[in-house]
């Protein structure tokens, strides 16, 4: 795995071609011009197969990318970054596991976090022309959130065991606070609706 990962890593390094350097050289003088600094952000994908040797050779290929590239641009205001789902991280053998995991962070959501961003979403994909004035901004807060939230969604939810429990935090809770979760959960809820025929907007 970490012979593969190595291979894998050297081979995107080498990509690095003249047309390449010329367009690093660039954005230096740029940043250095305007005294500004750069992120490039690798983001996640949706699904990762940890069974699949290759898969995660690739994954592992990249974070040692990444930590050298960001090593070279040590001074230069460019800062390179790769976001994996946290609970995948232990089954990446990076080729130099010490520093790697001395430079990873884990980003936690909490629960006013998960419900403003919920609300946010909702808001920009279905808020109609009498909602506008509402303005995103209130939403920040996790009342004005939450009252958001309820025209659309119930505030409590009975089991099929007959327990209730309030709608949002039994979400949250059963996505593990994980925005891209809470996010595939509420698209099951829409399609559901549409699937039931029923009012998106009335969840």
């Amino acid at each position: 795995g970490v012979q593969l990962s190595t291979a894998i890593s050297s081979t995107i390094l080498e990509l690095m071609n003249a047309a390449y350097d010329e367009a690093l050289s660039e954005l230096k003088v740029l940043l250095r011009k305007n005294n500004e600094r750069c992120l490039v952000l690798v983001d996640s994908i949706e699904v990762y197969d940890i069974s699949d040797r290759v898969q995660r050779a690739i994954a592992t290929g990249l974070i040692d990318a990444v930590k050298e590239f960001d090593d070279n641009a040590a001074g230069l205001h460019i800062h390179v970054k790769a976001a994996f789902p946290s609970e995948i991280r232990p089954f990446f053998e990076s080729s130099n596991a010490e520093k790697t995991d001395s430079r990873s962070h884990t980003i936690s959501w909490n629960y006013r976090e998960i419900t403003s961003f919920l609300a946010k979403r909702h808001f920009e994909r279905f808020a109609d022309s009498s909602e506008r004035s509402y303005g995103m901004e209130a939403l920040e807060q996790d009342s004005q959130a939450r009252e958001y939230l309820h025209r659309y969604l119930p505030e409590n939810i009975v089991t099929g065991q007959g327990l209730e429990f309030d709608t949002l935090a039994y979400i949250i809770r059963h996505t593990q606070k994980k925005p891209r979760q809470v996010i595939m959960l509420m698209n099951i809820i829409l399609t559901y609706a549409q699937y039931r025929d029923c009012n998106i907007r009335r969840m």
